[in-house]
């Protein structure tokens, strides 16, 4: 898990990120990376944060209730290559509905 900034207007809150996660092209089909999603998502939500952002496959994603974060006002900006529905939200137990703005992620992520 990692965290990023969630800018809305002249409000900046910090949000858990679920990106980047990846499994050994080896280990992927063992259950590993849903392991690795449901968890991260268990203790996100019992710390009380109101939801989880990441880039990813939405076929893969949405099985854990990750929807495009664009149908919540939240924007992610993606590589040229991904679909507009790869920036996925989680809400999580402590929805905040004022949750809105566009993820911005920490420095060290700018060279990825």
């Amino acid at each position: 898990m990692s965290v990023v900034g969630l800018i809305d207007g002249d409000t900046e809150r910090r949000v858990a990120s679920l990106s980047p996660l990846a499994v050994a092209p080896a280990q992927q089909g063992k259950g590993i990376g849903g392991t690795l999603v449901r968890a991260v998502a268990e203790r996100v939500d019992a710390a009380g944060q109101p939801l989880l952002v990441l880039e990813g496959s939405p076929v893969y994603y949405s099985r854990f209730g990750f929807e495009p974060a664009a149908a919540h006002s939240i924007t992610i900006t993606l590589p040229s290559w991904a679909p507009p529905e790869a920036a996925q939200v989680l809400r999580l137990h402590a929805i905040d509905p004022t949750m809105r703005g566009h993820v911005v992620y920490p420095p060290a992520f700018a060279d990825y």
